[in-house]
């Protein structure tokens, strides 16, 4: 008589945890895809390319195969993603990416700057999606020719990773200052040193065939409400060679970010896009 009173609470709880657990996964499955927030610069004349991110459910079967920004129109800024691949899947959810060259940069007339944050993305099911993706800073070209370094390279110290750039001057130069994109909102992050740790101070003065060594850092600490977006800025550091002429070293990869993707840090990116 007990087992038989026993069965039916048993069988209750069973409905009652399977009824919970599809609540639970209705709560969590996302209506549309979630994109992160971005902060690119970008400069016309000068190639661009840059990943964007987004999170969606993990069983989503859609490829973004046209995107473009509204405030400049379909025609004019239409184009097709490339190097579209998951970077990571965790639980319910998906962490997935895609590349643009932005080829349409050149034909734009800009003054000074131009700033755009929504996106268009056409999906290979036919549906669409317009999201906020952050902002895309578009600065109009230099007249100030682009110089090379003599080398480039990427290291770790203490497991912190870090940029190098090397530069032997066949000139008398002044280098004046590295030009950090958005300065009040991240300049903050980078830090520029020799090859001894020590802080290089500007302007400083580098003979005809002097060396120059510098490297970089960029980092943002893990309570800071930045490091939950994709940054891409493109710092450049300037100088005046003898002739009085002005001079730009570009250090595009200085200052990249792109969040962990642990679980944590995913909900937390939904949580505050009230995704969830």
């Amino acid at each position: 008589m007990k087992k038989t009173r026993e069965l039916p609470i048993l069988l209750g709880v069973i409905l009652l945890v399977f009824i919970m657990n599809f609540m639970v996964f209705r709560l969590a499955y996302l209506k549309e895809p979630v994109f992160l927030t971005h902060v690119f610069t970008a400069e016309q004349g000068d190639g661009n390319l840059n990943k964007l991110y987004y999170i969606t459910n993990e069983d989503d079967q859609r490829t973004p195969v046209w995107v473009f920004w509204p405030e400049l129109g379909e025609d004019i800024s239409g184009e097709e993603p490339f190097w579209c691949m998951e970077e990571k899947t965790r639980g319910t959810y998906s962490v997935r990416t895609f590349a643009l060259t932005y080829d349409f940069l050149d034909e734009l007339p800009i003054e000074n700057e131009m700033i755009l944050t929504q996106m268009q993305i056409k999906w290979s099911d036919g549906t669409e999606t317009l999201a906020d993706v952050g902002e895309l800073h578009i600065f109009a070209e230099s007249k100030i020719p682009r110089e090379d370094w003599t080398d480039e390279g990427i290291g770790f110290f203490d497991h912190i990773p870090y940029n190098s750039y090397e530069k032997t001057f066949l000139e008398d130069v002044t280098l004046t200052g590295v030009n950090m994109p958005l300065q009040d909102a991240y300049g903050d992050l980078l830090t520029v040193t020799d090859q001894n740790g020590n802080e290089i101070t500007f302007p400083l003065v580098q003979e005809k065939n002097d060396t120059f060594y510098m490297q970089t850092q960029f980092m943002i600490p893990e309570d800071d409400v930045r490091s939950h977006s994709v940054l891409a800025l493109k710092p450049v550091l300037e100088g005046v060679g003898a002739d009085g002429k002005p001079m730009r070293f570009f250090m595009e990869e200085s200052a990249r970010y792109v969040p962990e993707w642990s679980v944590v840090e995913i909900y937390r990116i939904l949580h505050m896009k009230e995704a969830v």
